[in-house]
């Protein structure tokens, strides 16, 4: 791997074999959207845009931003049998996926595959980035990874 960081505010990239990671957010499980937004622009956080409800994942997003950084994505269940409810059941409100944007998904899952990463939620449009695919792989030495193809 090549890591290669930059000034404050700026992208950190990191290739493995040609291609680029390219941090989007940090996914974290809440409750509650409406609550956790409010004590995140109390923070100094500023919404990025609306709620977004997705049915296919059985959850609701917001995103979240502030000066010098990417975005925070906040998670919340939609309904007892969303996957978030039982993340929170057993954890309560935490950061719980890393997300790289992508610019071949297919070459990208592939990596991670060799370095021992299972596919949890195989390749498939993302309502929250306007039908951009998303995956969700997962590693025991990092834990989940959600991987966005750019275009």
């Amino acid at each position: 791997m090549n890591f290669r960081s930059e000034e404050a505010g700026k992208l950190i990239v990191d290739k493995v074999e040609g291609e680029a990671f390219i941090f989007h957010h940090i996914g974290y499980c809440v409750p509650s959207l409406k609550q956790a937004a409010r004590d995140l622009v109390m923070f100094g956080f500023c919404l990025k845009g609306g709620v977004v409800k997705d049915h296919m994942r059985r959850v609701e997003i917001q995103l979240l931003g502030c000066s010098g950084m990417r975005f925070l994505e906040l998670v919340a269940p939609l309904g007892t049998d969303s996957p978030i409810s039982s993340i929170l059941g057993r954890s309560g409100p935490m950061g719980y996926h890393v997300c790289f944007e992508v610019l071949d998904m297919d070459l990208a899952i592939d990596k991670l595959r060799q370095a021992k990463y299972k596919i949890i939620q195989k390749r498939s449009p993302a309502i929250a980035f306007a039908g951009r695919d998303v995956a969700f792989l997962y590693n025991s030495d990092l834990g989940l990874i959600e991987l966005l193809s750019v275009n």
